[in-house]
């Protein structure tokens, strides 16, 4: 009897990971609640259901796929409620899942701030938008309590008159307001796995200058005590949360102080990823589907460190070349097809010389920084 993986998502961002694990002779079984997403055509079964639909979800599909089926792993390559719906999965085909208590505190932004900072990695307070006046304004983060990921939904509020503004907003238990701390944010990608990290990757996340919006991320050198800070850190929250096996991207803050404020947890690749076979000298998508499944994961020390940029949707220069520049990759949108979801396009640069990647980025981008103009 053929193994079987379920996997939560069948759009544009979980085809790679279709695409592997039929590479690796498993039946696929694919739930999406959309009729005519793109990955079913390389699934062995189609399941139409939301994967957002934690309670119901699990059930149909318990339903709808035949007993004799061997289910051996389940994943979800996307953010926010379809990993509680994953969770749930693996509950009931018997396979190690985390506990809803532990899931519900990791997907709500409040729970995981206050655990956060009772951790010591972060120092960001959460704020009683009820004592705010005039005169005691500072600037605030407002931000979906539950669902989101990354830059999405967030709003930075600078001034009292745009905090009134949006108060209406505020005042709904859907959002939670933070202290806004200033610095440059890291983007981190990792495997954990039998307590320790597997593969990690951290660089500067990327913003477009004039609008202030995250547009992607560099893989700069990082300074050794922020990386080994950021591993500490990382560290401490895997362990707290009893963490088996996950591939995870955090968001951080590094102030002006250097110290590190983990922001955000998800448990997918950034973005940029999703397109490309081989970022950081490492293919994430290969070893994320071994991570789940609890195969072989190839260690990172064999990879040759560089730096790499991943842009989303940005316009680049006319120049078409540069003397620095070693690989360019550039993946274009997938042939968009009537009623499917588009996706932007990403633009992927690799220099073994992390101390270039500046000169380059001035060079082919416009208006990007490390830095948000505050």
């Amino acid at each position: 009897m053929n193994k079987t993986v379920i996997c939560l998502g069948a759009g544009y961002n979980q085809i790679q990971y279709i695409k592997e694990l039929k590479k690796r002779k498993y039946d696929v079984i694919c739930v999406d609640k959309t009729k005519n997403s793109p990955g079913f055509k390389f699934c062995t079964q189609k399941i139409i259901s939301s994967t957002h639909d934690y309670t119901k979800t699990p059930f149909i599909i318990k339903k709808l796929v035949k007993k004799d089926v061997n289910i051996v792993g389940a994943i979800a390559p996307t953010t926010g409620n379809p990993y509680k719906t994953l969770q749930e999965i693996k509950k009931i085909y018997n396979l190690n899942y985390l506990h809803k208590k532990k899931y519900n505190l990791l997907l709500d932004k409040k729970m995981m701030r206050q655990r956060l900072n009772k951790l010591g990695c972060s120092k960001i307070s959460i704020v009683n938008y009820n004592k705010i006046n005039d005169k005691n304004f500072q600037p605030i983060v407002i931000k979906p309590r539950f669902g989101g990921s990354g830059s999405k939904d967030i709003k930075i509020i600078l001034n009292y008159k745009n905090f009134k503004k949006n108060l209406s907003e505020i005042k709904k238990d859907k959002f939670i307001v933070e202290e806004m701390v200033k610095g440059k944010e890291l983007a981190g990608d990792l495997i954990w796995a039998d307590g320790t990290f597997k593969f990690i990757n951290i660089g500067w996340h990327l913003f477009n200058k004039k609008t202030n919006e995250i547009v992607g991320a560099t893989s700069q050198k990082i300074d050794r005590k922020i990386f080994d800070q950021f591993k500490r850190k990382v560290k401490k929250v895997c362990k707290n949360f009893g963490l088996d096996k996950e591939v995870i991207n955090i968001d951080a803050i590094v102030d002006i102080k250097k110290n590190i404020h983990i922001i955000e947890i998800e448990f997918v690749p950034h973005e940029g990823i999703f397109l490309g076979d081989n970022c950081f000298n490492y293919n994430l998508v290969k070893n994320y589907v071994s991570c789940y499944l609890s195969e072989p994961i190839d260690a990172q020390f064999s990879r040759k460190k560089e730096a790499f940029v991943s842009v989303i949707d940005t316009r680049f220069s006319k120049k078409k070349e540069n003397q620095n520049l070693e690989k360019f990759h550039y993946h274009k949108n997938l042939k968009k097809k009537k009623n499917t979801p588009s996706k932007p396009n990403f633009i992927g640069i690799s220099c073994s010389k992390p101390d270039k990647i500046e000169k380059i980025l001035k060079d082919f981008f416009k208006d990007l920084v490390v830095e948000r103009s505050l």
